[in-house]
């Protein structure tokens, strides 16, 4: 079962969405499309960091992540991040092209662009998913402008609004993200593919 911290977060983020919805137009976007590059918030959020902090300190990463400045879960994660070269944002941007090419849109440089897609990353990091072990999630807002700069639309990638999330992503457990860097990487693909294809039901 999922915990509590994950229903809160998810509660956020639908009541984040309604808002968003409010001002996202029903137009169809324009086809020629330019992508921004992803904005990030400065830290990771690590949902159920409590059990994935005692998980991790229990395992073979535990003596790295208790020592020194890595004395917190978002510090150990992000430094994972950095020394794997895993970008979540560049990621979720080429996952971005690849479904929007796919819907018939064509990606093209800011000056032959209709409309820009603005990415705003507001939450990323692991989700603890009861005792099954964890999950990575984003939450993302996609605001497209016209070249004047009015606000078109507001998409919303969230891997809340995923339904059966943890079937479709199978949890893992956290140390495995830590010895594993291409498990991480392939972990959050899966969940990028998902989130967007989503949120582009929303077209």
């Amino acid at each position: 079962m999922k915990t509590a911290r994950w229903f809160a977060t998810a509660l956020c983020a639908v009541l984040a969405l309604t808002s968003v919805h409010a001002v996202a137009g029903k137009d169809p976007l324009p086809r020629k499309i330019h992508i921004a590059p992803a904005e990030m918030p400065k830290h990771p959020n690590i949902v159920g960091r409590g059990a994935i902090w005692a998980a991790l300190l229990a395992g073979p990463v535990g003596a790295m992540a208790s020592t020194g400045a890595n004395n917190d879960i978002e510090t150990v994660y992000s430094e994972h991040l950095s020394k794997n070269h895993i970008d979540v944002g560049a990621d979720l941007t080429f996952e971005l092209i690849d479904q929007f090419t796919a819907r018939g849109f064509e990606i093209v440089g800011e000056e032959q662009a209709e409309a820009t897609m603005q990415i705003y990353v507001t939450n990323y990091g692991l989700s603890a998913i009861g005792s099954k072990g964890s999950i990575p999630y984003i939450t993302s807002n996609l605001v497209f402008r016209d070249r004047e700069g009015k606000r078109l639309k507001v998409l919303v990638v969230m891997t809340a609004l995923v339904k059966d999330v943890e079937e479709k992503v199978l949890p893992q457990p956290v140390t495995s993200y830590f010895e594993n860097a291409k498990l991480l990487m392939d972990q959050m693909r899966r969940m990028n593919t998902l989130a967007v294809a989503q949120a582009l039901k929303k077209l």
